[in-house]
């Protein structure tokens, strides 16, 4: 129990040194874990990856914002200034971002995995009723869990293609650089030049 506090705590605190090898060790530890101690395993992974993925969003959106402002405010003026420096970290943080969803889920889905194989060693070895219980309210949870997770994956995904999309239009599509979500996509460029009249 005090690894696991000390590992949720290494994670937080980014101490890779400390948190390099624990998927290695995961690996051989799950396979002596009950169904319910993999769950909250996986329940704490979760929570890590709802507060990782907000701090991986909110940034690039607000770049994006700051990169379609910059370039309305230079709208009027004959400068050719183009901030390739905010867009180029714009798409390192979307790529970043994608590769951090894709390895959480995928992370996610072998917890899922493995309490669905100890609930069945444990159904085989205990075949008492209160084991049995607790081993299908584990396989319960860990469904409930991978669904909530495939949501916030989702909303995460969309809202960095949303920030990507709108860095593309703001720097090479829409003139004044201020766009809202349109479809097709060229419709939401705002006329700024129409707002100041």
């Amino acid at each position: 129990t005090w690894g696991r506090a000390l590992q949720a705590l290494a994670e937080v605190a980014r101490m890779n040194s400390l948190s390099a090898l624990d998927s290695l060790y995961m690996e051989q530890a799950v396979e002596r874990w009950h169904p319910l101690r993999i769950y909250r395993e996986m329940r704490r992974i979760q929570r890590r990856f709802q507060l990782f993925l907000m701090e991986s969003v909110l940034p690039v959106n607000l770049q994006a914002t700051f990169l379609g402002f910059e370039r309305a405010m230079l709208s009027d003026s004959k400068s050719e200034y183009t901030d390739w420096l905010t867009f180029s970290s714009i798409v390192l943080s979307f790529v970043v971002g994608a590769c951090y969803i894709y390895s959480e889920m995928a992370g996610l889905t072998n917890y899922y995995k493995e309490v669905h194989k100890a609930s069945r060693k444990e159904g085989i070895k205990n075949p008492n009723k209160l084991d049995k219980w607790l081993a299908n309210k584990a396989r319960l949870k860990a469904k409930w869990t991978m669904v909530l997770c495939f949501f916030i994956a989702f909303l995460g995904g969309s809202s960095l293609c949303y920030a990507m999309v709108k860095a593309v239009m703001a720097m090479f599509v829409c003139k004044d650089g201020v766009w809202n979500m349109a479809f097709p996509p060229q419709k939401g460029c705002v006329d700024l030049q129409h707002l100041r009249q």
